[in-house]
């Protein structure tokens, strides 16, 4: 965890005692204004990719809450989310006891675009979910849950990022509705992960439930669904998990 974020997480003991005031008020503003930024870079190092939270809606001894969250496509990946809000809570005692960041993330009503890449692929990368610093507070992703998302899974545009190759051919679009999903991590270095995930697929429902290893890319998943056409669940001609690194 960077020096800022812990000092920003343990507070400035002049701006939090003593009388309510303007010193104080103008304290807390200041420190309003650096959380997004400085939590948004935290994350961005966990999650292995960029998250841009929105500004400091809500603040508390035991979580937060940020408006509207971005995480842009990069050069590698192509997928997109769109949050309404992001609350994050942790524990305190994590930070005091254990020097440990653990957030737990809820993503409100996200609007995500899963793009197939140009080698007809589907890239999975999961978060590394534990960043470490000698000397410094640990992070470690908690959990990550999603509610009511609206989830797009299909071709990338042919004028984004990059041009598309000659010939480029990709799997038919897949809309899924009122998703929620949960993601926990857990284990002696946070690498292992439990899934649960269900919503609508056209008139039909699913629901997918299993574990991995973040370390591996193993998993091991069952769908259930119910009134589902397998023309509705067509990926494209190979899908991929592609472990960290």
């Amino acid at each position: 965890m960077s020096a800022g974020l812990a000092q920003n997480l343990a507070g400035d003991r002049g701006h939090w005692s003593g009388h309510w005031g303007q010193p104080r008020l103008a304290g807390l503003a200041r420190t309003a204004e650096r959380f997004p930024a400085a939590i948004s870079e935290e994350l961005s190092e966990a999650l292995g990719r960029p998250i841009h939270l929105g500004e400091l809606q809500r603040f508390g001894l035991t979580g937060l809450r940020f408006g509207e969250t971005i995480l842009p496509p990069t050069a590698d990946d192509f997928t997109w989310a769109r949050v309404e809000a992001t609350d994050i809570s942790l524990n305190p005692l994590d930070l005091l006891l254990r020097r440990t960041f653990r957030p737990n993330l809820l993503l409100i009503h996200p609007e995500v675009a899963i793009k197939q890449r140009f080698d007809r692929t589907w890239l999975l990368n999961p978060p590394d979910s534990s960043v470490e610093n000698e000397g410094k507070i640990r992070t470690e992703i908690g959990s990550i849950r999603v509610r009511n998302a609206d989830i797009i899974v299909g071709p990338v545009l042919r004028q984004a990022i990059v041009q598309a190759p000659p010939g480029f051919s990709s799997a038919q679009l897949i809309v899924l509705e009122n998703v929620n999903q949960s993601v926990r991590f857990h284990g002696e270095r946070n690498h292992l992960v439990s899934i649960n995930l269900g919503g609508r697929l056209k008139n039909g429902t699913f629901r997918l439930r299993g574990t991995g290893d973040i370390e591996t890319g193993k998993t091991n998943l069952t769908l259930y669904g119910r009134k589902l056409w397998i023309d509705t669940i067509n990926l494209g001609s190979r899908s991929r998990l592609r472990p960290l690194h």
